[in-house]
């Protein structure tokens, strides 16, 4: 049983995997991923022809765990490795689950998913070739610079998502239709919980990869496939799309059990559809704007909030203050209780009310919160630009204090006396401190001298 595991990636024995698959060539991983764990996935069936209840719940584990750490993945290879983790769960939950139904719906699974993740392994390897890199956020933008590639990767997102019409739609509907009918459902919202962190991950891929701007240093466009490297990446997508529409085709290769699949119903369509609409929002949600992480608590936000606030009277300013927070005034007017000019509301020093003030002419005084939030701007903006210099020099700081340590003085202690700090010194002992400092290193001479006319010398 652990050998069956740790082939199959079980939680606790998947390490190996999200570590051997990102580190070969872009080739072997496709051949990896197409292999190693689906040749477990069989052996777990045969060991286990009926099945057992702590097999479907590591099967929902692997899949809530895979999918969850394959959101938090920034490179390539990496996000789709989680993912074998998670896409094999639900393997092992249609074998755990012990049906005929789930035992089908597994090796279903398993065929369906040779498929479109071999595609994305491939997809994968042409943007690391491409594009040099595996860190998602520097590349982006290659829709419309290969539009081959972002098609193939379309339908194989769909595929793995279980959108109706590719073949991954036709195997998950098995797997869950089995949960559900061993009315296991703690496993079935696994399941379904675990397709909406499929749909997330894979909308921050073609979000970042091929819609989103490009964020790396490189603006040169990229190449298009070749008609002979475009093929094989069109013969799976073929492939994944024709088993989608003709599932018949699928049930032909899998164990019988499949009389009871329900593919083209209304319930599938809505389950689908329904997951689909929360992983696009979630994602939505979750999607955060490309700017330098700045290790810096005060938001602008809450600097903004901050600025609002009512200033500080001009009878308990400190005198030699600068005059930041004193509200602008209408002539004619006089200041009231409320802090803003008579006859005003006190919402007018709100960044609604003020608003209006970023149009007046720069001859024409402006209102305290305007210029509290542009002091709060103009200082969030130096901490993260500072950051972002700490982050392209990170060994800048340990590289100081060498060279500081080196020109330091030393303090060499000779000290005979006992150890006994309260006892007096022995005659003839000795007890120095010295500052020794150093000796500075001459520079070499790069031009030589000529040697002396007469000079003897010795080998």
């Amino acid at each position: 049983m652990v050998g069956i595991g740790l082939n199959v990636g079980f939680l606790g024995l998947h390490p190996w995997l999200v570590d051997s698959y990102p580190r070969p060539h872009v080739a072997a991983s496709v051949v990896l991923c197409g292999f190693t764990t689906k040749v477990g996935v069989y052996a777990l069936a045969r060991a286990f022809p009926g099945g057992h209840d702590a097999i479907a719940a590591m099967g929902g584990a692997m899949v809530l765990v895979g999918v969850t750490l394959a959101i938090l993945q920034t490179e390539v290879r990496r996000l789709l490795t989680y993912h074998i983790v998670s896409q094999v769960g639900y393997m092992v939950a249609g074998v755990g689950v012990g049906s005929a139904l789930g035992r089908a719906g597994g090796m279903a699974h398993l065929l369906n998913n040779v498929l479109y993740k071999s595609l994305l392994f491939m997809v994968g390897g042409w943007l690391i070739l491409r594009t040099d890199s595996e860190k998602l956020k520097r590349i982006g933008g290659l829709a419309r610079e290969t539009p081959v590639l972002f098609a193939t990767y379309a339908v194989a997102a769909f595929a793995i998502a279980g959108v109706p019409g590719f073949n991954g739609f036709v195997s998950k509907g098995m797997v869950i239709d089995s949960a559900d009918a061993a009315d296991l459902d703690l496993l079935w919202w696994a399941l379904v919980v675990g397709g909406v962190g499929t749909v997330v991950s894979f909308a921050k891929f073609g979000y970042y990869a091929f819609l989103g701007e490009r964020r790396g240093e490189s603006d040169s466009t990229v190449a298009r496939l070749s008609p002979v490297e475009a093929a094989p990446l069109v013969a799976v997508a073929l492939a994944c799309v024709l088993l989608g529409l003709f599932p018949d085709l699928l049930f032909a290769l899998v164990p019988p059990g499949t009389d009871a699949a329900k593919v083209f119903v209304v319930s599938q369509f809505t389950k689908a559809g329904a997951v689909l609409v929360a992983g696009l929002a979630a994602f939505a949600l979750l999607k955060r704007p490309s700017r330098v992480s700045v290790p810096f608590r005060t938001s602008i936000r809450s600097t903004t909030r901050r600025a609002a606030r009512p200033s500080t009277p001009q009878s308990r300013r400190r005198p030699g203050s600068p005059a930041l927070s004193t509200r602008w005034r209408a002539p004619g007017t006089r200041r009231s209780n409320a802090g803003g000019p008579r006859g005003s509301p006190r919402a007018a020093s709100t960044p609604s009310a003020s608003a209006s003030c970023w149009s007046f002419s720069s001859s024409r005084p402006r209102c305290s919160w305007c210029s509290r939030r542009e002091a709060a701007e103009t200082q969030f903006r130096r901490a993260e630009a500072f950051w972002a210099f700490v982050a392209r020099h990170r060994d800048f700081s340990s590289r100081f204090a060498q060279s500081l340590r080196r020109l330091a003085p030393r303090t060499v202690r000779r000290d005979d006396a006992p150890t006994n700090p309260f006892a007096r010194p022995r005659r003839g002992r000795l007890h120095v401190e010295t500052t020794v400092r150093p000796p500075r290193r001459r520079p070499r001479s790069r031009v030589r001298r000529p040697p002396a006319v007469g000079r003897v010398v010795r080998q």
